[in-house]
């Protein structure tokens, strides 16, 4: 994980809202979307750099129909 990270508070707030465990990233990002009042290709893109940053991680789940799903990464 990133040690040195400054976040803008929009991004704080949708870093904040992304569960602990996996949950599928479609119900994530309409879920935050409708919390915070931004649109949805906005969460997109903040959900996004955080997975670049480190902070969120996402993972691909093979069932009859795939999905993806995401979570924060909690420092232990």
């Amino acid at each position: 994980m990133p040690t040195d990270v400054t976040l803008s508070p929009a991004t704080y707030k949708v870093l904040q809202a992304v569960p602990v465990n996996w949950w599928p990233i479609v119900e994530v990002e309409k879920g935050i979307a409708d919390a915070t009042g931004r649109c949805l290709a906005d969460v997109r893109g903040r959900l996004t750099q955080l997975r670049r940053l480190g902070l969120v991680e996402s993972r691909r789940v093979q069932t009859i129909k795939p999905q993806i799903e995401v979570r924060r990464i909690v420092s232990e």
